[in-house]
């Protein structure tokens, strides 16, 4: 059976009619006569998306370099927040035995996500990958929950409130 991917419709007042562009999809995954359950989504705007990136990167640019000099890039740092906030795509722990098997599980893990944390106790690593924030791993509402507590997050960081950050990022968005 084909895998039933979220397509794009438009109600004609009778109908929910796939956009043009979906039609040979939508053909393929759906079988005339079969009911289907309809959930609406609503795509996440486009503002809010881009005031949060504007917002994060003041954030960015405020840390002390202490911090900056941990992270490869602004993006790593996100991931970071992300984890540290909740948002992980998930948790895995791995007993190693040895120094070679704890290198090969770390660099299996940086493989599979170069953004996870990886901490080490005894002999059990654990490692977190990030929930990536993309419009197709994150809903609307879980997006904004996840801008607002990674400028929380960052912003008791930065000993700043999210107003004042946001009053520069603001201007950049």
């Amino acid at each position: 059976m084909t895998e039933i991917v979220p397509l794009s419709f438009r109600w004609d007042g009778e109908n929910m009619v796939p956009l043009k562009r979906f039609v040979p999809r939508a053909n393929q995954q759906y079988v005339v006569g079969e009911e289907y359950r309809l959930k609406a989504e609503h795509e996440r705007s486009e503002p809010e998306h881009r005031f949060f990136f504007a917002s994060f990167h003041e954030a960015w640019t405020q840390l002390p370099t202490d911090t900056t000099e941990r992270f490869k890039n602004e993006d790593q740092f996100r991931y970071w927040c992300l984890i540290n906030c909740g948002y992980v795509k998930s948790h895995t722990q791995t007993i190693v035995r040895s120094e070679s098997e704890l290198v090969r599980a770390i660099q299996k893990a940086m493989l599979d996500d170069p953004y996870s944390i990886i901490k080490k106790r005894g002999n059990t690593l654990d490692i977190w990958a990030p929930k990536s924030q993309s419009r197709n791993s994150m809903s609307k509402d879980e997006f904004h929950k996840s801008a607002s507590d990674v400028l929380v997050f960052v912003c008791e960081m930065l000993g700043i409130t999210v107003d004042e950050l946001t009053a520069n990022a603001g201007r950049a968005a």
